[in-house]
């Protein structure tokens, strides 16, 4: 009888050890499959939004000031229609209509400025310009980028003391009582992006020169068509 309960109770031991030696085993492999699978997973996860963000940086340095401008002059061309429907369709003209309108035009002439600085559509007067050799039509350029670089970052810099005393007056807008600074603040961004345009264009002509040429020949033949 003694006998068979010491076998019992030494099979009951080696089996409580061959357990733990199991749960051990599974959860050192666990721990080591986190650890490599966790990071993998991670560095996964980082790629799809780098990759994402660099989608959304793109399409922001491609097309931002184009959709907003869109997006003004949709809302100036609905607005402004409104309110000649409500005018002589109903005999009840928008008090609002013109102001929106005309802080639409004023946004929309500021934020082209960033957008001809992208294209290079600054005006200039090119007579002499094209009687002059490549060589010196190239510095001709860099110093006309840089001219602009300057003078945009002065007027974005010089206009926030004009956005200070604006706010400081208290001016209201009269239809819609908008604070007058919210309305001068499109003059330093306007600028300000202008300057950012202006110094890619010019890395653009640095590194890429003879394409920066190629443009700039075809834009004259089309002036001359």
């Amino acid at each position: 009888m003694n006998t068979s309960f010491l076998a019992v109770n030494q099979k009951m031991k080696v089996a409580t050890d061959s357990n733990k030696k199991c749960q051990f085993t599974s959860a050192f492999f666990h721990d080591k499959t986190n650890s490599v699978s966790g990071p993998a997973y991670n560095e996964s996860e980082r790629g799809g939004s780098s990759c994402t963000m660099k989608k959304l940086g793109k399409w922001l340095d491609e097309t931002l000031e184009g959709t907003i401008l869109m997006v003004l002059l949709a809302a100036f061309s609905c607005v402004m229609m409104l309110q000649v429907i409500m005018r002589y369709a109903f005999g009840n003209a928008l008090s609002w209509a013109e102001e929106v309108c005309r802080y639409c035009f004023v946004y929309s002439a500021f934020l082209s400025v960033p957008y001809t600085a992208k294209k290079g559509l600054g005006i200039r007067v090119d007579v002499l310009y094209r009687l002059f050799p490549k060589a010196l039509q190239k510095l001709l350029n860099y110093f006309y980028e840089i001219l602009q670089i300057v003078f945009y970052g002065y007027l974005a810099y010089s206009s926030i003391d004009v956005i200070k005393n604006v706010a400081a007056s208290g001016a209201l807008s009269t239809a819609l009582r908008i604070p007058m600074q919210w309305i001068y603040i499109i003059i330093p961004i306007g600028f300000g992006l202008g300057v950012i345009r202006l110094i890619q264009r010019f890395v653009y002509l640095l590194t890429h020169k003879g394409e920066a040429m190629k443009q700039e020949s075809r834009s004259v033949l089309e002036e001359e068509e």
